[in-house]
């Protein structure tokens, strides 16, 4: 609901999209026949498009409580998940591995498929060049005076501006 800490990070109309997304969504699973669907998909979007130009953000602000409680009471009570959304029957499974892993095979394991592995090594080595092109302009930038030299050492307030890989 409203009083959630995800709602707090979220605009108002990020909040206004998911609610009409989640309500056409349960719509689907509560009208199976597809034109009755879109015609109830209709009324939904004219009962949000009746508020849509609302200039008083309290008022819409009591609007958009009063459409997530009602939303909270009409839900399906028993949602289609997609499989491989969270909660869904597949959800993470076969997780594809890290290119990595590659990195340890065995020379034996590696001769049979030399054609990808002549690809791979050709496009890291592309990879390593660009980021070493990459490094050398931004070090004539720093000695321009263009942008500022990143810290030898960061700072707990660095972590906002750099990845720290924890």
């Amino acid at each position: 609901m409203a009083s959630s800490a995800a709602n707090v990070l979220l605009t108002h109309q990020q909040r206004v999209c998911r609610l009409y997304k989640k309500a056409i969504r349960h719509l689907q699973w509560w009208y199976v026949d597809r034109i009755e669907f879109r015609y109830q998909a209709v009324l939904m979007r004219s009962r949000f498009d009746e508020s849509k130009e609302e200039k008083d953000i309290k008022l819409a602000n009591k609007l958009l409580e009063a459409g997530e409680h009602e939303f909270w009471k009409r839900q399906h009570p028993q949602p289609y998940i997609f499989i491989d959304s969270p909660g869904g029957s597949r959800y993470e499974r076969n997780i594809p591995s890290h290119e990595w892993v590659l990195d340890y095979w065995h020379p034996s394991e590696k001769a049979r498929y030399p054609t990808y592995f002549a690809k791979r090594e050709k496009r890291l080595a592309d990879e390593t060049a660009r980021f070493k092109e990459l490094v050398d302009e931004e070090a004539k930038l720093v000695e321009q005076g263009k942008i500022s030299p990143p810290p030898l050492s960061l700072t707990p307030d660095d972590t906002d501006r750099y990845y720290v890989p924890k």
